[in-house]
C-alpha cells in the first residue's frame, strides 16, 4: 500500500495511480 502511494506520489500524482492505490487500499482489487 506504502509503495503504491509512494510511487503515484513519484510519477506527480496522476488520479489513475491514486485511483488504483485507493482500489488496493479498500482491499478489493487485490493482485
Amino acid at each position: 500500500m506504502l509503495r503504491i502511494e509512494h510511487l503515484s506520489c513519484g510519477y506527480g500524482g496522476p488520479p489513475i495511480v491514486k485511483d488504483v492505490s485507493f482500489h488496493v487500499k479498500e482491499g478489493e482489487k487485490l493482485p
